[in-house]
Order: C-alpha cells, then sequence, then structure tokens
C-alpha cells in the first residue's frame, strides 16, 4: 500500500489542460459577447482579452495550490475541491449579474465563470 498522498499524475495533467481549455472557451465567449452588443464593461472597468485570460488563469492557479495543499496530507478529500469549485464559480456569477453595465455582458461574464467553474470540476475531479 503507497502512502503517497499528492495528486495523482492525471489529476497534475488534466488541471492545466483544463485551464488552457477554459482559456480558449471564455474568449469564444467574449466574441460571442461582443457579436452580441455586450459592452463589456463591469463595475465600471472594461473587461477584455487580458483580463479574461489573467482571471481564467488566476482562478485555475489558486484552485491547483490549494489542491495540492489538501492533497498532500488529505488526497480522499482533495476531490471535494472539484465541487468547491464549481459551486464557488456558479455563485460568483451574482456578481456580473449585477454589476456588469447591461444584461448581455452579465450573461456573458456569467457564463465565462460557469465554464471555468465546469473546466475546474472536469480537471480536479479526475480520479488517478
Amino acid at each position: 500500500m503507497s502512502t503517497d498522498t499528492t495528486p495523482t499524475r492525471p489529476v497534475a495533467l488534466a488541471v492545466p489542460i483544463a485551464a488552457v481549455a477554459a482559456v480558449l472557451v471564455n474568449i469564444v465567449v467574449l466574441l460571442i459577447g461582443q457579436a452580441a452588443g455586450a459592452s463589456l464593461v463591469a463595475g465600471g472597468q472594461p473587461v477584455g482579452f487580458v483580463q479574461v485570460i489573467v482571471a481564467t488563469l488566476a482562478a485555475f492557479a489558486v484552485g491547483a495550490l490549494v489542491l495540492w495543499l489538501v492533497a498532500r496530507r488529505h488526497a480522499e478529500r482533495a476531490r471535494v475541491l472539484a465541487w468547491v469549485g464549481l459551486v464557488a464559480a456558479v455563485l460568483s456569477t451574482a456578481a456580473p449579474l449585477t454589476m456588469a453595465a447591461e444584461l448581455t455582458t452579465g450573461i456573458t461574464l456569467a457564463v465565462m465563470h460557469v465554464a471555468t467553474g465546469v473546466a475546474w470540476f472536469i480537471a480536479a475531479g479526475r480520479r488517478g
């Protein structure tokens, strides 16, 4: 019986792959939002490609760090973080929906939050 409690290699590979996939999906969502006439202004700040890329990768970086720290001691609890990330992403849709300049922007940004959460869930929930 192995005492290694770190995430298995499939999870360690899946998380960065999912981060890149989430960035690509979110860029497509951004382009669709632009085509639909979204102003892409939230909280008085414009949202563009750089903000989308940085926010998506930052979410994955924080999640990956927490996953690594938890999995080092409690591998069986690490998969719970897949659900935590997904729920956090869904709950965080309240921010763009309430802070966006108009509904089209709010929906565009909320879809990005959910897409990031789903990508995280798929990657972090992998079983070795």
